[in-house]
């Protein structure tokens, strides 16, 4: 863990100024794990001084529209009207329709959340249902096959 202390992009976003140790910490750990684990495209920060946060922008694929990333502590404390309020604050900005909310706990796990101005109806049940039930019926034949095989 020493080692990326040292990390010369960590040096430049401390000496840069954005934000506090800690929040340099979080957004470098965000931003290795995109372009690293994630193999994201053009990433860059973007500091927004008027809201006093710093964001990562990134293509996921070349052939996706960009996304806007802000890494958070997990221990921040922070409601929906938060989010919303930022969220509308950034429109104003940026003209995208969702942003990545990237949660970094202390033993560096990271774990991102889609927000969007609006709310998405998830896919209905009976449809998951019917497709469980057709895998779950391949497997039991499969899982027969297997016994009579092994019973010749």
């Amino acid at each position: 863990m020493d080692a990326i202390f040292c990390h010369p992009m960590l040096n430049s976003l401390i000496r840069i100024g954005y934000g506090n140790e800690e929040q340099c910490t979080l957004i470098f750990l965000v931003y290795l794990d995109l372009i690293e684990c994630k193999r994201w495209h053009s990433v860059k920060l973007c500091p927004v001084d008027k809201l006093k946060i710093t964001l990562i922008i990134g293509y996921p694929n070349r052939m996706k529209e960009l996304h806007y990333i802000l890494p958070l502590s997990l221990n921040s404390a922070i409601s929906m009207f938060e989010m919303q309020h930022l969220f509308a604050k950034l429109k104003e900005f940026f003209q995208s329709e969702k942003m990545l909310m990237a949660f970094v706990d202390h033993d560096s796990s990271i774990v991102y959340y889609s927000l969007s101005g609006e709310l998405i109806m998830p896919e209905p049940p009976q449809s998951l249902d019917v497709e469980n039930s057709i895998r779950h019926k391949w497997i039991m034949k499969k899982r027969k096959q297997v016994y009579i095989n092994m019973t010749k």
